[in-house]
């Protein structure tokens, strides 16, 4: 098999059509796992422009596929297509879900005005025209401006705050100290994953970036309702998300276009079409009411390019409403993530152990050796300044990622090693924080014989007094060794970290 030189990816050259086709099939199916996607498609947008004539029938099929996933406009791709949409006729449709991905003015004129119905053909390609339609309406509508800090929340609304289940309590702690009066109530769900918030009246915005331990946030109405049966009509999940009060969260702090999307979270799956037929109608129901108002700026059911969601929930009796805000347009506390390795810490579990240290003496010397990506270390840097940091692990790649994550957040590490748990000989620690290796790949004994070794150490390289806040993957077993070696249990709280039940666990030195 020869590559086509011409491009950067590689192209099968003699082989057969059907092989061909299948090949350009996996590519259009590996498409969501590539962190490249857009600048590839324009790789592909551009072979496709230099040698469409040599593709057979059923490889054409494909490739028009693949490019119906780009997201931004390309006026070349956009004028061959439409200079050859009548042939081969039996390639309209996969033409029409291009065209809809990279087409603009041009293509929505030809489409929405000179294509006839009885031109179209079969109920396939009439499909295609109408989503290509609609992508392009979406497009020409342009991009709204969301301001966070006009955000403004209606009576009934609440702000819920979703993190890993265990943080709970920690959040609703922190959230207090760093928001005082601006907040009217905190409410903890313990092991439900969820913090509610209900503002005060000096409610503003600036906390975000102190508030570290929470994933995503979204809003809830708090007045009692009715909730949506999963079998309702879609004008019955309209009426609900619109006598919420949610729509009127997006209009406070949005300038232009307003995006939006339509989801189900819950067990019971919702078709599809049930979906779509939801959202349409939430778009035309929106835009009816907005043109009756003051404001004029469109709302656009564009499930690519959303600023918003319309969440409905599946709770025991039905389907209840809720918003989010995509996370995007307001998260920048961790962008310090420039690169990650497998099964990384998420950075809200390492900013809840940061938290969990409590008060440590300017100059505290804090070890993380299973330091992985960097998460903990870091996190432990931006809550304690003055600390000198020390990290290892037995991956060199692993330590890579760090070294190039501390840059970008601005830390400090004294000291990067590699090199296993048991080879730390300095000592002196006031602080020993990590998240170690546990998960389906991880034997238990070989995980347990891990531990038991981290423990050793850590209690030989502890100052009097020092702590351990870490990750506990075998709680009981671990609880009991550590107190053999002085380590003596303070606090733990479960945790669900991906679907494992974990312990966190602060230990300290007597």
């Amino acid at each position: 098999m020869e590559s086509n030189q011409n491009t950067e990816f590689p192209i099968p050259g003699r082989v057969s059509a059907d092989e061909l086709a299948v090949w350009w099939e996996r590519v259009r199916r590996e498409l969501d796992s590539r962190s490249d996607t857009e600048s590839w498609l324009r790789q592909v947008a551009e072979h496709y422009l230099s040698s469409d004539h040599q593709f057979p029938l059923a490889a054409h099929k494909e490739i028009l596929r693949v490019l119906s996933h780009m997201e931004e406009a390309h006026p070349v791709l956009e004028m061959r297509l439409l200079g050859n949409l009548e042939t081969p006729a039996n390639l309209l449709g996969q033409k029409m879900g291009a065209l809809g991905a990279c087409g603009g003015a041009s293509s929505l004129i030809r489409l929405d005005a000179e294509l006839s119905p009885d031109k179209l053909g079969s109920p396939f390609v009439r499909k295609m025209h109408d989503t290509a339609l609609a992508r392009l309406r979406r497009r020409a509508t342009g991009k709204g401006l969301v301001s966070l800090s006009s955000l403004s929340l209606p009576a009934g609304i609440a702000l819920v705050l979703e993190c890993v289940s265990g943080l709970e309590d920690t959040l609703a702690a922190v959230l207090m100290r760093e928001c005082g009066t601006m907040v009217k109530t905190v409410k903890s769900h313990t092991m439900k994953g969820k913090v509610e918030v209900r503002p005060g009246e000096d409610w503003r915005w600036d906390w975000i970036d102190r508030v570290r331990l929470f994933e995503q946030m979204r809003f809830d109405t708090v007045q009692s309702r009715s909730v949506i049966p999963s079998d309702s009509m879609a004008p019955v999940w309209v009426e609900a998300a619109v006598q919420s009060g949610l729509p009127d969260i997006v209009s406070s702090c949005t300038q232009g276009a307003r995006r939006f999307a339509v989801r189900v979270e819950g067990a019971t799956k919702i078709a599809s079409r049930q979906l779509v037929a939801v959202a349409r109608a939430l778009e035309d129901r929106l835009n009816a009411v907005s043109s009756e108002g003051e404001g004029t700026d469109r709302w656009v059911n564009d499930p690519r390019t959303e600023d918003w969601v319309f969440v409905f929930t599946e709770t025991q009796k039905g389907y209840l409403p809720s918003l989010r805000l995509d996370r995007r347009l307001w998260d920048r506390r961790f962008e310090y993530r420039g690169k990650l390795v497998p099964a990384a810490s998420k950075p809200t579990v390492a900013a809840f152990l940061a938290e969990w240290a409590g008060r440590l003496p300017d100059g505290a010397r804090i070890l993380d050796p299973f330091c992985g990506s960097g998460m903990e270390l870091i996190e432990c840097g931006i809550r304690f300044p003055t600390a000198r940091l020390f990290g290892g692990d037995t991956s060199g790649e692993a330590l890579d990622a760090a070294k190039q994550n501390v840059i970008a957040a601005g830390v400090v590490v004294q000291d990067f090693r590699e090199c296993d748990v048991s080879e730390w000989t300095s000592g002196g620690f006031d602080l020993v924080v990590t998240n170690p290796p546990f998960g389906k790949r991880a034997r238990v004994d070989d995980v347990v014989r891990l531990l038991e070794t981290f423990l050793k150490t850590t209690a030989a390289r502890l100052v009097p007094g020092g702590q351990v806040v870490w990750i506990c993957p075998q709680p009981k077993r671990c609880t009991r060794f550590a107190a053999g070696l002085g380590l003596m249990l303070e606090r733990k709280s479960r945790l669900d970290i991906g679907g494992f039940e974990v312990e966190a666990q602060v230990l300290r030195k007597h």
